[in-house]
């Protein structure tokens, strides 16, 4: 028998609060249901559960920090991840303690998580592997381009709009197509390894193939075997049951990604347990209502046919066309495949065609509690519409996570200033007395719920800027791999002469694989300079991800303290300045070219005692001179609360220990100081001016490109777009289209007798005159 959860909680001093002794049965509970994969006891009630207690704590206390842990507005008491003796049916969970905007004593909100993913036996791989071939076509196919659908509404009649479109459709199919090929092949090279004789080898198997199983595996069970499905919905009801059982008079279930479909299940069947708030962020609902009709109508197989074909198509595209135009030697064989390949996939139009038009619909629950669905619009799970999907009376929420579709779907909880107030509102309501807007910033609930709904609006915008600033980068990083094309096999040489040390197995197998997907015979060394260049600038552009992460953190900290934002923040402008520094970056790497940059390093590397010698000889003086004006600026400070160092003088000193190594690298060895310290103080006074003088306009040529790059560009609602004759089949009949125009080209090309010309590239900076 469970036993009562209690906790001794003293509320928060404040001048009206009265500290009490709290031992009594929470009022409202609040369900945590995980998503797909594998997830860990307590995992999921700490993802989800720290978010929501900090922000409740932060609003309610105004971000001021408490003395002590234990005068929080929000506090964690009796807390449970590993099971006990004591209460072996209970899962883990956290009661909190919350102080009531009235002064009147802490609401007691019991936390609990579901972990339905060891409700069931775990498949074998080989199950598993015979389900993904016959889904990962159709899930792919339809991941890739369900979203085309929706985007096809708001292409205008004209030239121009359409090609965009057809170039989108073709590229997002193709897309897909290697993304499903990957992902078989990846199955089967597992299934293969598992025969070879080798212990670490096969050590290695069996880890990812206890992942596809745990990972995957859940999927399979809730589409392909009732009894186990049965058997995850039945985990999710006696948690409830259990939350019932410690007193909750109120309970919230909140769940996410595949444990939306989960919970769904678990509150519509005619066993279903009675719960008063229904909240799915992030759900695969549609998802898997639309792939468990698939999978009735016998579909996948035809998907897995066309999908073939198609990739058939693909593989032999370049060689096809190339080959027409006499750019490549021309083969028969390669154009039949091509040929035969097009026609095959031909069968993906009626399985689209009816993936388009089918008009699945969720039921709604057999009781009718208040429902709110989240959902970003870079969210893969959201892969078309969810208008006429869920039942009318779901509020459905779009927010802002990242603005990626790589990272939204698993970052809602990262979403502090937008996402978690909106959930701890909803939960709030269910506790009768906690009036969460009356308790915030602003002096009353009306100026609250519009301070909140700023703050929103302000983070829409930083989504923005974020998304301008990957769009930007992804252009400039494509501009200069091009530009520079002639110089990448430079920089992959270097990357390849370290490859070609690797043991003789990876260094056979990598490029197999390589060649089995695209035809790069003698492109190796290219291509490999242009990953080489890509992955730099994804590094440098991580590290402005982590300056956008700091500006939401101090966003956050603005809502709970209630200050409206009219300047840019610190943070914003770190984040803007890091990002006009990296494409200045690119600039100049497109200007001095890559081969240049290469030889530099290489210089460096084999002089590089000499030049840090000499560089050395001359920063530390820098850095001296930098000390003295850093201490000048805090004592005149007229009563400083923290030692801080300005932004612009640590600019100013990068920028003069870049200047000296440029110097230490046109004359190394050992300095006089009769050199040195003049050439130093004089770098850093002269650094420091001009970051001084020119830091007003640059602060002003930030906050110009703040105003674009966070200007809100919502979509346009598509109830108000008529229908185009680009919509539904021309998804996959523009990617046939695109493929047929191809092939004409390619033809045209060759009857005219035209042929590649020779276009001077763009000559870069001699490296000797650089450097």
């Amino acid at each position: 028998m469970t036993q009562t959860v209690s906790a001794t909680l003293p509320a928060r001093h404040r001048p009206g609060d009265v500290s009490e002794v709290v031992d009594r049965k929470p009022c409202v509970g609040v369900l945590l249901v995980h998503g797909a994969g594998d997830h860990g006891t307590g995992a999921t009630l700490v993802e989800f559960g720290e978010p929501l207690v900090s922000w409740l704590d932060g609003w309610l206390s105004h971000g001021e920090d408490s003395p002590t842990r234990a005068t929080d507005a929000a506090r964690v008491g009796a807390t449970q991840i590993l099971v006990r003796e004591a209460d072996s049916h209970a899962p883990a969970h956290a009661i909190a303690a919350i102080q009531a905007p009235s002064g009147t004593g802490p609401h007691l909100w019991l936390l609990a998580e579901a972990r339905w993913d060891e409700a069931f036996t775990p498949p074998a791989f080989g199950q598993v592997l015979r389900w993904a071939i016959g889904v990962v076509p159709w899930t792919v196919l339809t991941q890739f381009i369900g979203p085309l659908a929706r985007q096809s509404r708001f292409v205008e009649p004209k030239p121009l709009s359409v090609l965009g479109f057809l170039s989108k459709v073709f590229v997002a199919t193709t897309t897909a197509l290697v993304a499903a090929a990957v992902l078989q092949a990846f199955a089967l090279a597992i299934l293969v390894l598992s025969i070879v004789p080798i212990a670490a080898v096969r050590d290695l198997v069996s880890r990812l193939q206890r992942f596809a199983s745990t990972g995957v595996g859940d999927l399979y069970m809730v589409l392909s075997s009732p009894i186990q499905r049965a058997a995850l919905t039945s985990a999710v009801q006696r948690d409830i049951d259990w939350l019932r059982d410690q007193g909750c008079e109120r309970i919230a279930v909140i769940a996410h990604s595949q444990g939306g479909y989960v919970a769904y299940q678990a509150l519509a069947d005619p066993w279903h347990r009675r719960v008063e708030l229904f909240i799915t962020f992030g759900s695969g609902l549609i998802r898997l209502t639309e792939s468990e009709r698939a999978r009735r109508s016998g579909v996948l197989v035809q998907a897995l046919i066309g999908t073939l074909g198609a990739l058939i198509a693909v593989r032999f595209l370049p060689v096809a066309i190339l080959g027409e135009a006499g750019i490549w030697g021309k083969q028969q064989a390669s154009g039949l495949a091509f040929f035969v390949g097009v026609l095959v996939s031909l069968v993906l139009i009626p399985v689209l065609w009816r993936y388009f038009h089918d008009t699945i619909r969720v039921p709604d629950l057999p009781s009718r509690i208040r429902w709110f669905d989240y959902l970003t619009k870079e969210d893969p799970v959201m892969n078309r519409h969810r208008k006429g999907r869920l039942p009318d009376r779901v509020c459905q929420v779009r927010t802002q996570n990242q603005g990626s579709v790589r990272a939204d779907h698993g970052s809602y909880w990262l979403n502090s200033d937008e996402f978690v107030p909106q959930v701890a509102r909803q939960i709030s309501r269910m506790d009768p007395g906690f009036d969460l807007m009356r308790a915030g910033p602003k002096a009353d609930s009306t100026r609250n719920a519009g301070f909140l709904q700023r703050s929103y609006d302000r983070r829409h915008g930083r989504v923005s800027a974020l998304r301008l600033r990957g769009a930007l980068l992804i252009a400039a990083t494509l501009g200069l791999i091009v530009v520079r094309a002639g110089e990448l096999s430079a920089v992959g040489q270097p990357v390849s002469t370290w490859f070609s040390q690797l043991p003789d197995v990876i260094r056979n197998l990598v490029p197999d694989l390589i060649r089995s997907v695209l035809p790069i015979d003698g492109l190796e060394l290219v291509l490999l300079g242009a990953a080489v260049i890509a992955a730099i600038s994804a590094l440098a552009a991580r590290i402005g991800s982590g300056l956008w992460d700091a500006w939401g953190t101090a966003d956050t900290l603005d809502q709970w303290a209630g200050r409206e934002r009219g300047e840019l923040s610190r943070a914003a402008l770190a984040f803007h300045g890091w990002t006009i520094f990296h494409l200045i970056a690119l600039e100049i790497a497109a200007i001095v070219g890559p081969a240049a940059i290469v030889n530099g390093l290489r210089y460096f590397a084999e002089n590089r005692d000499q030049v840090v010698q000499a560089w050395a000889s001359m920063y530390l003086w820098s850095l001296a001179v930098g000390a003295v004006v850093a201490t000048i600026l805090i004592l005149r400070r007229p009563s400083p609360r923290r030692i801080a160092i300005p932004a612009r003088l640590i600019v100013a000193m990068v920028l003069a220990m870049a200047v000296e190594l440029r110097w230490a690298m046109i004359k190394p060895g050992p300095m006089h100081a009769i050199d040195s310290i003049p050439t130093a103080v004089v770098t850093a006074i002269v650094a420091i001016i001009v970051v001084w003088l020119g830091w007003p306009v640059l602060k002003q040529l930030i906050k110009t490109l703040a105003k674009v790059g966070e200007r809100d560009r919502e979509e346009k609602h598509e109830a108000a777009m008529p229908a185009t004759v680009v919509d539904y089949l021309g998804v996959i009949g523009g990617w046939i289209a695109a493929l047929a125009a191809l092939a004409a080209l390619a033809a045209t090309w060759s009857i005219v007798g035209l042929r590649v010309v020779d276009v001077p590239s763009f000559q870069p900076v001699a490296p000797a005159a650089f450097w």
